[in-house]
């Protein structure tokens, strides 16, 4: 939960998390940490959603 947003607090300004991806160090801690914590939420998503694709089919044959 709240392990996503720190990055953003440690920069200080929330419209800073954008300057950080783009011109960010590659030896950048905080760069790291905001590519892992995205990746992290991706590949969630994905490891969710995945399985459902046979239960919205049944679902959507249903409706």
């Amino acid at each position: 939960g709240f392990g996503a947003v720190q990055p953003i607090l440690d920069l200080g300004r929330p419209d800073r998390v954008l300057n950080v991806l783009l011109y960010g160090s590659v030896s950048s801690p905080l760069l790291w940490d905001v590519a892992s914590i995205g990746l992290y939420l991706t590949a969630s998503t994905i490891y969710l959603y995945v399985p459902m694709i046979p239960d919205l089919a049944i679902i959507r044959d249903l409706g």
